[in-house]
């Protein structure tokens, strides 16, 4: 009976993912610290407060690296791979070899695979024998972003007493435009039943039309 609950949640989880991938949304943060199981059994995934709406491919292969490296140490390489294959597909999978590495991975997540040393080399084996893939290699990845980058900028002028690229009153005054709109969103804007249903966005749309520019500079000058 308990294998039995194992796969079921096991299924649930990676169909929570694969919503997740349809909506084209990278967690970021896939780790079972970020799912909560519910009174019926159900798994809920929590911690999206470094989300990222309209994720590119890499992202989402990330997060199913991620994920799935997750389940492979509270349950095993064969489970972990056998429950991805049955939900997301062999393909799917296979898709995210590139990004079986530590860099791709969560901090936790790589610290944990310390305890753990050749587990990511036996993950990739069994998708590649479940694909029926040869050896896929790695992806290169850069860890340093914009927001790093800035950090870095700004610590070295502290650190050097060179003036700064932006004072504190202009990092305060950013943080109210960038955050404001979406906070008053989540508070008055009733939520949408159907919106994880819903078939993802055109990859060749732009992320920000004419209209919607228009408002954010409107709403902007406002503030």
């Amino acid at each position: 009976a308990d294998d039995h609950d194992q796969r079921v949640l096991l299924r649930a989880v990676w169909k929570q993912v694969a919503l997740l991938q349809a909506g084209r949304i990278a967690h970021r943060d896939l780790r079972t610290e970020n799912l909560l199981v519910g009174h019926y059994g159900e798994p809920w995934v929590v911690g999206l407060w470094q989300a990222e709406v309209a994720a590119d491919d890499a992202l989402l292969r990330s997060d199913v690296a991620q994920i799935l490296t997750a389940i492979a140490l509270e349950v095993g390489v064969e489970a972990a791979v056998d429950s991805g294959v049955e939900v997301l597909g062999a393909d799917a999978l296979a898709a995210s070899l590139g990004r079986l590495q530590p860099l791709a991975l969560a901090r936790r997540t790589r610290a944990r695979l310390g305890e753990h040393r050749g587990l990511l080399d036996e993950l990739r084996a069994e998708v590649e024998r479940r694909a029926g893939t040869e050896q896929t290699e790695l992806e290169p990845i850069a860890r340093l972003g914009a927001r790093q980058l800035f950090g870095m900028v700004m610590l070295v002028a502290v650190v050097t007493n060179l003036p700064l690229p932006m004072s504190p009153l202009q990092l305060l005054w950013l943080n109210l435009v960038v955050h404001i709109f979406p906070a008053v969103a989540l508070v008055l804007v009733p939520g949408e039943t159907d919106v994880m249903s819903r078939p993802p966005r055109d990859p060749k749309e732009p992320l920000l039309t004419w209209g919607a520019t228009g408002r954010i500079a409107l709403r902007s000058a406002v503030v």
